[in-house]
């Protein structure tokens, strides 16, 4: 559980953190806004737990101290904040999708053999279509690709 807040953007009498490693944690959201809430200067406290962010609305003469009150009851960083990259992004929602498709098969096939079928499936819909030359040889091609890949990674292992 990383509950590292991140100041993302300071504005008079606006702060804005973010908690990425508390995304989705409803409950850790209402306790965070319960805590900053009640301090001094404090006039509004939005958090979304969807987005893992946090709106703080104070006196607009009061912006250091604010931040310092509120660096007194979360964990706040002064670290930039660097969102996760899309393709990190994409990385990680197909390797939580290759431990689903493991699960469900007790372990009989990862993503890799689902991709390496479709794969086959398309080049012989092209096959069938006529579609010898490119296509067909293509997709072929990226599905000897995929198994040349996981014979290398079960020998390296």
């Amino acid at each position: 559980m990383n509950d590292t807040a991140y100041l993302v953007h300071q504005a008079p009498g606006r702060l804005r953190l973010r908690v990425p490693g508390m995304r989705g944690e409803i409950p850790f959201f209402h306790d965070m806004v319960a805590r900053i809430s009640p301090l001094e200067d404090i006039e509004a406290v939005r958090a979304n737990p969807d987005t893992g962010g946090v709106l703080i609305l104070h006196r607009r003469d009061t912006q250091q101290a604010v931040l310092d009150r509120v660096a007194s009851v979360v964990n706040l960083t002064e670290e930039q904040y660097a969102p996760p990259s899309a393709f990190s992004r994409a990385a990680s929602g197909l390797g939580k999708l290759d431990e689903v498709i493991a699960r469900e098969t007790k372990g009989g096939s990862s993503l890799s053999s689902v991709i390496f079928l479709v794969l086959v499936g398309l080049a012989l819909a092209q096959i069938a279509r006529g579609q010898v030359m490119a296509p067909a040889t293509s997709l072929i091609w990226y599905a000897l690709d995929l198994t040349r890949v996981k014979r290398t990674r079960a020998h390296g292992d």
